[in-house]
């Protein structure tokens, strides 16, 4: 992970908002809020897969 975030440091150092953003993706993939996070996104895409198959078998 020290190697990743060095190497993050030295090809994002240019690009603040990147590097904003790839210490708070790696901040959520820490903690444990990624799980919750990925149940979301699962029942999320669970839901719009559910309405495409709805549409399809209305078409």
């Amino acid at each position: 992970m020290v190697e990743v975030s060095k190497v993050q440091v030295k090809y994002f150092g240019n690009f603040p908002i990147i590097g904003v953003i790839t210490k708070w993706v790696l901040a959520i993939y820490r903690s444990r809020i990624y799980v919750w996070l990925l149940r979301i996104m699962g029942v999320f895409f669970l839901g719009l897969a559910l309405m495409f198959i709805l549409v399809l078998l209305q078409l």
